[in-house]
């Protein structure tokens, strides 16, 4: 809640609860005045939702399969010397596959 000049600015994350003080604003402006607050009007602002964090990847990452694991090394087999063949290599030992 904050004040702006003769405006009470009322924020909220929650849409229902806006339209709800939204419908009340001529009574709340009222109350208000009642207590001594004199108001020209009060503007209701939904805040956007607080952003997720994000869930850090895995390290052991799904496990794969015997097959797949095959796969991968007679792909690391043909492979040239290269950053995918030291990729390749990497993560088939880390699967216990022994390299040579």
């Amino acid at each position: 809640m904050s004040l702006d000049g003769p405006t009470l600015v009322v924020m909220t994350e929650h849409g229902g609860l806006a339209a709800k003080l939204r419908q009340m604003t001529p009574s709340l402006l009222k109350l208000l005045e009642a207590k001594g607050l004199v108001l020209e009007a009060i503007a209701v602002k939904v805040l956007p939702p607080l952003p997720k964090e994000p869930v850090p990847p895995s390290r052991d990452g799904q496990p794969l399969s015997e097959d797949t694991l095959d796969q991968f090394e007679q792909l690391y087999r043909q492979t040239e010397p290269s950053r995918l063949k030291d990729a390749l290599g990497k993560l088939l030992e880390s699967r216990g596959r022994k390299i040579a």
